[in-house]
């Protein structure tokens, strides 16, 4: 499925600055902060799973949610790209089985810096994932959008980031 620009999937709440398409008043900030949405507005009889869907699973503390009352949240994240849709790049999608669990991982993400080299340093791990090895810089701008300063940056924060992280040992403990 192909996300077209100022498209914006209904199943997903969405930070403030985005309209709302599936909400009367038609602006995020009207809903102080943080919108919700269900699957269903009440759940349904006797417990029973939503026909046809799939249970989630709380991002806090993984309680499954079989019955549709799952809440879902859109915060900003520099460390989200999606696979297959770019349009989606630097959103995190949260999902919680009550208003406190969402409310406490929209806080844990609204206290994380958005950090614009590491979202490019992910695009451009998903771009060099799906070229060849013989792709250059110019063809790697095209693929992802962002300029050759911006490629820099990201291949920088790489390298950075590679060396920071401890290499994971191999074999057996001891």
């Amino acid at each position: 499925m192909q996300l077209y620009p100022n498209e914006v999937p209904t199943y997903f709440s969405v930070a403030a600055s985005v309209e709302l398409p599936w909400w009367p008043g038609g602006r995020a900030d009207e809903l102080d902060d943080m919108a919700f949405r269900r699957r269903h507005p009440t759940a349904p009889p006797f417990g029973s799973a939503v026909p046809g869907g799939q249970p989630e699973l709380c991002d806090l503390c993984g309680a499954v949610i079989r019955d549709g009352s799952e809440l879902y949240a859109t915060v900003a994240d520099s460390s989200a790209v999606d696979p297959y849709r770019p349009a989606l790049d630097g959103q995190r999608r949260l999902v919680a089985c009550g208003p406190g669990h969402l409310k406490q991982l929209v806080d844990r993400y609204r206290d994380r810096p958005f950090d614009d080299e590491e979202l490019w340093a992910y695009i451009l791990m998903r771009a060099q994932r799906c070229s060849g090895p013989d792709t250059d810089l110019d063809d790697l701008a095209d693929i992802t959008g962002l300029t050759i300063g911006q490629l820099m940056r990201a291949d920088r924060w790489q390298a950075v980031w590679l060396q920071w992280v401890p290499e994971r040992t191999r074999g057996t403990a001891g």
